[in-house]
């Protein structure tokens, strides 16, 4: 059975983390699982499309390296989302990630989050920017266990559509 990143990204994130990511952006717990709920697949989703091709998984790759993202990235996330000077880094250097991702359409994206959770563009735009290296920290950490080239990480995300179908809104 393939791995299923979207059900492995929401294990990773109990409540204790979601409870800090709400306190940060400034919304309650539920709206924020809501949130991540709309974020993950948002940027998964993304990821797939920009590495569906050879270019844009070596972008990826690219990202993942220089970003060191990867197993201390996920153990770091209490950390990470706790405030502070940590959290300010880690949104500054998100939204470069974002920008690498969806190009243009992160403003839609932001839009969708906000949308789909109730919350406001503000906190939807905090929460992708935390969220984003956590994605990539989770492919980092797969790409380093697997070993994986591009090809290797380009069918390890093809490999998610069916996952994304599946969370897609109705």
């Amino acid at each position: 059975m393939a791995l299923n990143i979207l059900e492995a990204l929401q294990n990773e994130f109990g409540d204790e983390i979601v409870g800090m990511l709400g306190k940060f952006i400034g919304e309650d717990s539920s709206k924020t699982k809501a949130a991540l709920g709309a974020a993950f697949p948002a940027i998964l989703g993304g990821l797939v499309n920009k590495g569906s091709s050879t270019q844009g998984a070596s972008e990826i790759l690219e990202m993942i390296t220089k970003g060191g993202y990867g197993t201390d990235t996920l153990m770091g996330l209490g950390t990470a989302f706790s405030g502070g000077s940590a959290t300010k880094d880690l949104l500054a250097a998100s939204a470069e990630l974002l920008k690498k991702i969806f190009g243009e359409k992160v403003a839609g994206i932001v839009d969708l989050v906000a949308g789909v959770a109730g919350i406001g563009k503000n906190s939807a735009s905090s929460l992708l920017g935390l969220v984003v290296p956590a994605v990539l920290g989770f492919l980092g950490r797969e790409v380093k266990t697997g070993g994986l080239n591009v090809g290797g990480l380009m069918g390890l995300l093809s490999g998610q559509m069916e996952s994304l179908k599946a969370a897609a809104p109705a």
